[in-house]
């Protein structure tokens, strides 16, 4: 029964960045930069790189630490298309604290850690897991990398950790949540 499960579906958020994109007659990378890559001063994110970010790109390996090529996202866009910094996240990360000066993004945020799925042993808000100290959490990757953020708004407390590896034996979002914690 709808609200009694929640299970994330890479599928389903880029269907939704799809749906976002059309609703408002642009690109998904034009919406995402004019809503929240421009407000958040996030200048190296980005779908499509410019020469410098290609420039800057760390490689992808894969898990023996062979070097490897990483597909392009051009259907799935919100699913794992975006590159970016450390301290592009962290301005992101920012946000999520409550410290966004746009009030459209400050709403949006609030929204989504609001907004979620009251399941039996607990709640599951938008596209980020929740821990039981209050700390919110999402991990990514794509061949040849991994990412992992976290983040407590009652301590104030956010970190992100970014690889440019896809390894079994080391954890981003272990090390993200031991930051915080």
């Amino acid at each position: 029964a709808p609200g009694t499960t929640y299970e994330y579906s890479n599928l389903g958020v880029s269907l939704l960045g799809r749906a976002l994109a059309l609703k408002m007659g642009t690109t998904y990378e034009a919406l995402v930069e004019e809503r929240v890559l421009t407000p958040l001063g996030m200048n190296s994110t980005s779908i499509t790189l410019g020469p410098d970010q290609q420039g800057r790109l760390a490689p992808g390996h894969a898990p023996y630490l062979q070097p490897i090529r990483t597909w392009e996202m051009a259907t799935l866009q919100a699913s794992g298309s975006l590159r970016s910094t450390a301290e592009d996240m962290l301005n992101l990360l920012e946000a999520y604290l409550g410290r966004a000066e746009e009030p459209r993004l400050r709403d949006a945020v609030g929204v989504q850690l609001r907004e979620g799925v009251e399941l039996e042993e607990a709640f599951q808000p938008l596209g980020l897991g929740l821990q039981a100290d209050g700390t919110y959490r999402h991990s990514g990757g794509k061949q040849g990398y991994r990412s992992g953020l976290a983040f407590n708004p009652r301590t104030g407390v956010a970190a992100v950790v970014l690889a440019n590896t896809r390894t079994y034996d080391s954890e981003p979002m272990a090390i993200a949540l031991s930051a915080v914690s």
